[in-house]
């Protein structure tokens, strides 16, 4: 989970380009809920992994991006997977607002 101090749909929209640039899996953009659901490529033949991305109003003139998935048993936060991916994707995310080019 992230605080940033940008607008909601300016921070969706870097999160769908974050998530393309990192190739990830986008399997549904939803733009009127600020909700995409994106696959996390399994690597060595492992299946991909399902990640749920939501950008929420926290009401305090802040915008909460949080990153969830299923836990499985890959270890947990941050050695897993999943959560080395949702570090990269949120990394991406605030290089993006801070005005870095797409790759």
């Amino acid at each position: 989970m992230q605080t940033l101090g940008y607008p909601v749909p300016q921070v969706f929209e870097a999160a769908v380009e974050a998530a393309s640039d990192l190739g990830l899996g986008i399997h549904q953009v939803d733009r009127a809920g600020f909700h995409l659901y994106l696959t996390y490529p399994g690597r060595l033949g492992r299946r991909d992994w399902p990640l749920d991305l939501a950008v929420i109003d926290s009401g305090l003139g802040a915008t909460v991006l949080r990153v969830s998935w299923s836990q499985g048993r890959s270890g947990a936060w941050p050695l897993a997977p999943q959560g080395r991916c949702a570090g990269r994707l949120c990394g991406r995310i605030r290089g993006l607002l801070a005005g870095e080019s797409p790759r």
